[in-house]
């Protein structure tokens, strides 16, 4: 049977095939696991931070200019909201942070495959792709155990993240064999691992501001809720720097911890003269840490942690690197060099920060790719109409505490 086969049925994969579908074509998903997008049901803490309404270009790591215009430009945050309203599916929002309205991470999978079943979408479980052949005007996907015959493929296989879920990077193999070019592959969005981690205070959570420095130059800055740890630091600001840390492995790096952002050494001072000390100003095992130091005020704004790399593809939440963006449509993430071949996703050499943004171009990606796979055509936005947008408004509540 032919028609558009998306390989992979993880968030990107499914957006293809519903776009694909949505536009009348025959689609087909063929998905490696047992069952389709289970790594959705680990995202956001089990609640799936599906976009950020607070994206712009610098939201993605060294991703070209026209990539990032060409998607957010077509596919907007809104757009995501749309996309999932259309399969009855409302969103909260908190500090631009979304998520669905249930805060259950099944809530967006439930609405993907019901999409898909309604849309007569075929996904094919446990069926692992060995090989992709181009055939005069079509393609040979091979498995395991059969041969399908495709007009056009998406590949939306993932990355080498989070293996446990079915993405161990075999696909990239079948990209090179296509006569692609995969960038250096790293962990993103993974813990920090540290030489010398504060392990007294392991567990501890603390609103803080991380700056990453190779030598004295500031790479970048990030703040946020983090969690120290027995290896040494997690949570989204700790976890967005993870893809540098990766590629520059070798160099002088430090992260400058400030664990009191929003107050001056003077003002921490006269606050730790106190009875309760620095434990009225973070978590009292952290401050018992701080306390020991000679400057303890001075500590709270500047603690040194040295790098020593992440917690690795099997702790990873994204894939750093992957498939050369130049060998790619910007406006329709369609092959340069293979005709009829799409990708999609995490595949593709663009990661985001950490929260929603790689989710969201999972969707636009997807959407994008399948649109054009189906109709020859670039995507060209989805029409949100004032009533939409009121309600979409509506849907913001406040900080993430709330």
């Amino acid at each position: 049977m032919s028609g558009i086969y998306v390989i992979g049925g993880g968030a990107a994969g499914l957006a293809a095939a519903i776009a694909a579908a949505r536009e009348g074509a025959d689609v087909s998903v063929i998905e490696r696991s047992e069952k389709p997008a289970r790594k959705i049901l680990a995202t956001g803490g089990g609640r799936c931070n599906f976009t950020n309404m607070r994206m712009d270009r610098d939201s993605y790591y060294d991703c070209p200019s026209e990539y990032v215009s060409a998607f957010l430009g077509v596919f907007p945050p809104e757009s995501a909201l749309e996309f999932f309203f259309s399969m009855g599916l409302l969103p909260v929002i908190r500090d631009g942070y979304v998520y669905p309205r249930s805060e259950e991470a099944a809530s967006v999978r439930g609405a993907l495959l019901a999409e898909c079943e309604k849309r007569r979408v075929r996904i094919h479980n446990n069926t692992t792709v060995t090989g992709i052949v181009r055939t005069g005007d079509g393609f040979d996907i091979q498995t395991e155990g059969y041969t399908y015959r495709a007009d056009r493929v998406i590949i939306a296989a993932g990355g080498k993240a989070s293996p446990v879920f079915g993405t161990d990077g075999s696909c990239y193999g079948i990209v090179r064999s296509l006569g692609h070019h995969v960038s250096s592959l790293s962990p993103g969005l993974s813990g920090i691992v540290c030489k010398s981690p504060i392990t007294s205070a392991s567990g501890s959570r603390v609103t803080a501001s991380l700056g990453l420095y190779a030598g004295e130059r500031l790479l970048r800055i990030t703040r946020g809720e983090i969690q120290i740890t027995d290896y040494g630091v997690s949570g989204i600001p700790a976890m967005s720097l993870a893809r540098i840390i990766s590629r520059n492995k070798g160099s002088d790096l430090r992260i400058c911890a400030d664990f009191v952002p929003n107050l001056t050494e003077d003002e921490i001072r006269s606050v730790s003269g106190t009875r309760c000390g620095l434990s009225g100003l973070v978590p009292a095992r952290l401050a018992a840490v701080l306390s020991q130091e000679a400057d303890p005020a001075a500590s709270a704004k500047n603690y040194n942690l040295i790098p020593e790399g992440t917690s690795g593809f099997d702790n990873a939440h994204v894939t750093s690197g992957g498939v050369e963006l130049s060998e790619t449509d910007p406006a329709t993430f369609a092959s340069r060099i293979v005709p009829g071949l799409f990708f999609a996703g995490e595949i593709l050499d663009v990661d985001g920060l950490c929260g929603g943004y790689n989710l969201h171009f999972a969707w636009a990606s997807g959407v994008m790719a399948g649109f054009s796979a189906a109709t020859g055509r670039t995507f060209a936005g989805m029409e949100i109409s004032d009533e939409h947008r009121a309600l979409f408004e509506r849907c913001e509540i406040g900080s993430r505490r709330s």
